[in-house]
């Protein structure tokens, strides 16, 4: 059997092997089912399942021949970018309908419009600050007690969203950080295989066929951000002069603000070991010193302006706080410990990127002589590697995202690890023809298509269910979200107002503010009986967690609140 033949066999079988544990771990010997779980069952499962016989067939054929001499002219590649930015903008309507359905997402777009208005939070009105979890359960910092609302996340990506709504619709943001993502993934790759215009093709055709990198692009996520930015990093970095390293200090700057401290040292901290392998002391030097100056600037000053400005507020009871110290502690002792989930975070990964993008990046990581790791001709497979090997092994709960969004700032050394994985596979002069790179292309189309229209379908209930409270004729909707998966990520802030129906969540609506809620508004209540038939998933309801709920409904029942049934003032949610 040739090579060429095995490498396809070995893919199927891992495949094949890395889907039947998960199956066995989380649907044999688990009976635990939660939001993975649902991903796995509705979305990830047919396209692994459609992988191994893919790769299996793949083995049948022969694909002798003369690999790409000649690449596109930047023009069409230009061309081809600027097309994935337009469909990431489309698709935010198109396949969500412009809705955010996670908080992350919701935060990014929260944050965006205080920061449109040279605030660092939205200022709380006086008559809400007894309601301010209620209105704002989760991911809000500590720091705005209860005269602001601040998001718990870093500020550069929603300041970025900020800037171009001044001229542009803010939901291009993503977009275009995919498009700089992939001018900056094809200038790297040119850099790098600079004798190999197939393994640049390849590469590029790993970044372009991924479903993730696309349909993240529709979202609000700062996944995005991450992958544009760190791509930007490396081919500043790869210049290897003053300009180069300098400009690669600043996009640090602006790349660890995005929303979460630790996504890009994790992706450059194994290219500053690789100076320092190669003995390059003054680089290694002024790297550590400017990830210090960032350390301190993120995870100290920056909190410290948050409560300098909101000095004297009582802290927000169930706030995060946002400092580096905390950062650090809660990501060992919190997700390290406890929110591990391997099987099903790789399958996802897999499903939602080209097929052989995991095999060919195993395959280009073999080619570093590790024997030789601190030796001074290390090549850049050693931190392409070492990088990707790392976000391998924190493969921690992600709750939503399409594909595994934690690697996402990954995807491009991914790629740039099967590129040269292509040339150890079509051997030193090109002898394989471009053929199974095209297939798993075609295969991509097929399966991102079918995921497209997945995540469409999950996200809808979601959609309608907000608007349906939305539509509540009431001044406050109060949501029992008990019975729905995630459910609670209806409630949010539009926009930046308090539009009416208010929604709050009545976990978080203390009892004693009840009465006067009823008396001084019109008050209604939603609950599973609303929107379970809309299609949310529904959620199994804890004793544990219901009791202070079911006190709550008792209560509004003996005073007579939010007892009538629901009104709606518009009904375009039916349709939508």
């Amino acid at each position: 059997m040739t090579f060429t033949r095995r490498f396809f066999l070995c893919s199927a079988l891992f495949v094949a092997a890395w889907a039947g544990l998960a199956y066995l771990f989380h649907f044999v010997f688990s009976r635990y089912y939660a939001l993975p779980e649902i991903f796995m069952v509705q979305q990830d499962r047919f396209v692994l399942i459609a992988t191994v016989p893919f790769l299996l067939l793949m083995t049948l054929f022969r694909f002798d021949g003369k690999a790409a001499r000649l690449l596109p002219p930047p023009a069409m590649v230009l061309g081809a970018i600027l097309l994935f930015v337009l469909i990431g903008w489309a698709g935010h309507y198109a396949v969500f309908g412009g809705y955010s359905l996670s908080r992350d997402e919701q935060m990014g777009e929260f944050a965006t419009f205080y920061l449109r208005e040279g605030r660092l939070g939205m200022p709380i009105p006086a008559e809400w600050r007894d309601y301010v979890r209620g209105i704002n359960p989760i991911f809000m910092s500590v720091y705005g007690g209860d005269i602001a609302w601040i998001s718990n996340y870093l500020p550069v990506h929603a300041a970025f969203r900020a800037l171009l709504s001044h001229v542009a619709d803010p939901a291009l943001t993503s977009p275009l950080f995919l498009g700089l993502g992939y001018i900056c993934l094809w200038r790297i790759a040119l850099r790098l295989f600079p004798d190999r215009p197939d393994a640049v093709l390849v590469t590029l055709l790993l970044g372009f066929s991924s479903t993730q990198l696309l349909v993240m692009s529709m979202t609000a996520y700062a996944m995005s951000a991450h992958f544009g930015l760190n791509m930007l990093w490396l081919a500043l970095f790869l210049r290897d002069d003053w300009k180069g390293h300098a400009g690669a200090a600043l996009v640090a700057l602006l790349a660890v603000g995005l929303h979460q401290f630790h996504f890009h040292p994790m992706f450059a901290a194994p290219f500053i070991l690789w100076l320092a392998v190669r003995r390059r002391w003054g680089a290694v030097a002024f790297y550590l010193f400017a990830y210090a100056l960032i350390a301190i600037i993120w995870g100290k000053l920056y909190p410290a302006l948050l409560a300098d400005l909101y000095s004297g507020t009582k802290p927000l009871q169930g706030g995060k706080r946002i400092d580096l110290g905390f950062r650090i502690y809660h990501l060992i002792t919190h997700r390290l410990g406890k929110d591990m989930l391997p099987l099903l975070n790789l399958s996802r990964f897999m499903a939602w990127n080209n097929i052989l993008l995991m095999p060919l990046a195993l395959l280009g990581a073999m080619q570093f002589r590790w024997r030789r790791l601190l030796s001074r001709d290390a090549t850049i497979l050693m931190p392409l590697a070492i990088g990707c090997a790392m976000g391998l092994l924190v493969l921690v709960y992600q709750a939503h995202g399409w594909g595994y969004r934690y690697l996402h700032g990954l995807i491009g050394s991914f790629c740039l690890l099967g590129g040269f994985g292509w040339v150890r596979l079509s051997g030193a002069g090109g002898r394989l023809s471009m053929r199974p790179v095209w297939l798993a292309v075609g295969f991509a189309l097929l399966s991102g298509a079918f995921l497209t229209m997945k995540a469409h379908d999950f996200v809808k209930p979601y959609a309608r269910a907000y608007q349906r409270a939305k539509s509540v004729d009431a001044d406050i909707v109060l949501i029992d979200t008990r019975g729905g998966v995630f459910i609670q990520d209806i409630i949010r802030v539009d926009d930046g107002k308090l539009s009416r129906p208010i929604l709050m969540d009545l976990d978080f609506v203390r009892k004693d503010t009840l009465k006067h809620l009823c008396d001084s508004y019109k008050v209604r209540l939603y609950d599973w009986s609303d929107f379970l038939p809309l299609g949310v998933p529904p959620a199994r309801m804890s004793h544990r967690f219901s009791a202070g709920r079911e006190k709550k409904r008792a209560y509004l029942e003996s005073i007579g609140c939010a007892q009538e049934p629901l009104a709606y003032t518009r009904w375009g949610w039916r349709q939508n």
